[in-house]
């Protein structure tokens, strides 16, 4: 089986997170000198249509952490409305106190690339630490989040029906893998929480999987340094996976949304010294750009709330 089109699309969108790690970076130094809030960037397979021009992000910036529950709560929806449909979700776990916060979109976003980390653990189910070529395959498929091995090791794994069989054992009940690419699997943030809490707890994968799972996603291209992060304590440990799709409508019908963008982020973080457990997801983004501003703010209102 050969990838569909839009799965041989990824190396076109480097342009695009490119320009938006040089956008975060200038915004930065905006900030830095009493200017507007910024985002940052990763690989998912872009569809065939270019990005449309970014409107001026108007997403508030998450603020420090003093603030109230119902700051924060009404920080979030805010963030949650500025995106159409609503489409923007976000849950948290502090695996040191059981805090938990989960708030925005309760239906299935699509996951982009950040399908690769169910990939990951799939095989991981399937044959404990991987080795050799699989292992190559497979920290290209993380560190780079290059198509290419996602899809060859998608296949290995069985496709959709492994995906589907790792998503019973995570108890990740409200997230499907159906698509026509594994691009389009669908994933609630609840259940991306669920998929990140089995590299760090006992149960799905044996202890020497899940050393090998958070190794990878510790070393992610730097230029993918961005969403769940924004969270973490400066200069501390982030495993992360992130998602980026543009998706036209060249698509089969109900996996098109006339160039708009998926941006998702999930992983283990570390906030004021506790580890925390995040995924942050939009789509109907109109640019990368924004969806990177949008999941960053979710991300550091949960960690205010999770971890204060």
């Amino acid at each position: 089986m050969t990838p569909p089109q839009h799965r041989n699309r990824h190396r076109q969108s480097l342009p695009a997170l490119r320009a938006s790690l040089a956008a975060l970076a200038t915004v930065t130094l905006l900030a830095a000198c009493g200017g507007g809030a910024g985002a940052g960037p990763e690989h998912s397979a872009p569809s065939r249509s270019a990005a449309p021009a970014s409107r001026t992000p108007t997403r508030p910036s998450a603020a420090p952490s003093t603030r109230s529950r119902a700051e924060i709560d009404a920080d979030v929806a805010r963030v949650v409305r500025s995106v159409p449909d609503g489409a923007a979700a976000v849950s948290a776990v502090n695996i040191d106190t059981g805090a938990s916060y989960t708030a925005g979109y309760r239906k299935p976003i699509w996951t982009a690339s950040m399908y690769k980390l169910l990939v990951l653990e799939t095989l991981l189910r399937q044959q404990g630490p991987l080795s050799g070529g699989t292992l190559a395959e497979a920290r290209t498929m993380i560190e780079n989040s290059d198509n290419a091995a996602g899809w060859s090791l998608w296949q290995a794994g069985g496709g959709n029906t492994g995906l589907q069989a790792t998503l019973r054992a995570l108890k990740a009940t409200h997230s499907t893998a159906d698509g026509t690419d594994p691009t389009f699997t669908r994933m609630t943030a609840a259940d991306a929480v669920r998929m990140v809490r089995a590299l760090v707890r006992p149960g799905v994968l044996s202890a020497a999987a899940r050393r090998q799972a958070l190794q990878l996603m510790r070393n992610v291209e730097a230029d993918q340094r961005w969403g769940v992060g924004a969270a973490a304590d400066k200069g501390t440990d982030v495993a992360n996976k992130n998602g980026w799709l543009s998706i036209d409508n060249s698509n089969p019908a109900g996996e098109d949304d006339g160039g708009r963008w998926a941006v998702n982020s999930v992983g283990v973080v570390t906030v004021h010294g506790q580890q925390v457990l995040m995924a942050a997801m939009s789509m109907h983004n109109a640019s990368l750009q924004d969806g990177i501003t949008v999941i960053q703010a979710l991300a550091k209102d949960a960690a205010a709330v999770v971890a204060p």
